[in-house]
């Protein structure tokens, strides 16, 4: 992923603009702490996963890639530069907890915006980002070209995501069976399938096309065509830290 360009800048400038309206509108602000807090501390703390494309660091260490360009805007439209951003990693169970516990000021790991989440577990969500589907990654041997086919198949799912209640589901409405295996870590839940511990892998299809690449031989598996469910795709803050993406409560909005 190459770095931010200044059309890419103007972009995602525009983007978080409308982010920071959607949610400074959206509720009355409740507190100023977290703003006070990102001042003093001079940058924002953002909550990633680690998926080449969307975020992960290069060589250098630098992140890079679709969500990480997203929160150098934010640093822009906060601080008026794109270097006051810190970039935290974490696995999908533990993102949210960790937001909850202020861990981040915001989290922008691909997470799906559910009524669930937005009312019962007090988050609050800026505008859909990016849009996905839940997918399956196949083994090519096993010939099969839907979901359907995988009836009996041993599916892997990464723990703390959507994909548990979708794909149960997708199987429930098919009539079909199939046994889950549920994984934490990103590495474990791609070698599962390499090792031939797994049929199948199950997840948002944009994350499977990336872990196709990154397994022994891509060739040897196929992304189904069928997508299992939408996936809303949208930054997440706690409850009521909203003010702090106000643009007049910024120290240098644009």
């Amino acid at each position: 992923m190459k770095p931010l360009s200044s059309a890419r800048m103007r972009h995602w400038l525009g983007a978080s603009a409308i982010l920071v309206a959607a949610i400074a509108t959206a509720l009355p602000a409740q507190a100023g702490s977290v703003l006070d807090a990102i001042n003093q501390r001079g940058k924002i703390k953002v909550g990633v996963g680690t998926s080449p494309g969307f975020f992960a660091p290069d060589s250098n260490g630098k992140w890079q890639g679709f969500f990480v360009d997203f929160g150098r805007a934010l640093a822009v439209t906060v601080f008026n530069d794109p270097a006051k951003v810190e970039f935290t990693s974490s696995a999908p169970k533990q993102r949210l907890p960790a937001l909850q516990a202020g861990e981040f000021d915001i989290l922008l790991s691909g997470v799906t915006e559910t009524i669930t989440r937005a009312f019962k577990l007090g988050f609050h969500f800026g505008p859909v980002i990016f849009y996905d589907g839940q997918g399956l990654l196949v083994k090519k041997s096993l010939g099969v070209t839907k979901g359907a086919d995988l009836d009996g198949a041993t599916i892997a799912i990464q723990a703390g995501t959507t994909g548990e209640l979708n794909i149960a589901d997708f199987f429930r409405k098919s009539g079909k069976t199939f046994k889950s295996v549920v994984i934490e870590d990103s590495r474990e839940f791609r070698n599962a399938l390499d090792s031939g511990r797994v049929d199948a892998l199950t997840q948002d299809s944009s994350d499977l096309a990336i872990q196709r690449t990154q397994l022994a031989r891509p060739d040897d598996y196929v992304l189904l065509p069928e997508r299992l469910s939408k996936e809303p795709l949208a930054p997440a803050i706690r409850w009521g830290d909203d003010r702090w993406l106000r643009p007049s409560a910024s120290p240098a909005s644009v």
